[in-house]
Formats: structure tokens, sequence, C-alpha cells
């Protein structure tokens, strides 16, 4: 992927892009930030690219009961709506 500002070539800096994709009544919120970097508990270091995906339902305020009885599928339903890309992503990655 190449990404230029203007000007600038974005080459080896670290890059954060956000997309919030509407889908219905769910925001997803796809963030994608590279030259992240971090220390294994036996010392050694690691660099890569972190993939956070967030996906957020707004929904009208129903009483407890009904939201109890609707938070496991309506769970579900977003992580299979989302699973798709996030394997995608990876794939995209490691290629």
């Amino acid at each position: 992927m190449g990404i230029t500002l203007g000007p600038v070539e974005v080459k080896d800096d670290a890059v954060n892009i956000r997309v919030d994709q509407i889908d219905n009544d769910i925001v997803h919120v796809l963030s994608l930030i590279t030259g992240a970097s971090g220390q294994l508990p036996n010392g050694n270091t690691f660099h890569g690219v972190v993939v956070d995906i967030n996906s957020i339902r707004n929904i009208n305020q129903p009483d407890l009961a009904t939201f109890e009885a609707e938070l496991e599928p309506s769970l579900e339903q977003l992580w299979q709506k989302k699973q798709g890309d996030i394997f995608q992503l990876l794939n995209i990655y490691n290629n």
C-alpha cells in the first residue's frame, strides 16, 4: 500500500488509519496502526501492526429484562458480521 499526503510520501513512518463504517444500526470502528513494537517476557522484541475492530450497536433503551434476553444473540450477530473482515485483514497482512 502506498500513501501520499500532499507532498509527503509515507514510507517507514508509523501510520494510524481509522474507518467508521455504518451498517444500519451498527457502527464498526476499524483501526490499523503500523509501527507497533513490544517486548516478550523472555526479553525478545517484536514489531508489527495493530488491527483493532470495535462494533457499536445503537439501541433503543429497552427494559432490563429485554436487554438481558437479547444481549447474547445480539453479540453473536456482531461477531458473525465482522469475523470475516478480521480474517481478511489478517490474511492481507500475512501475504
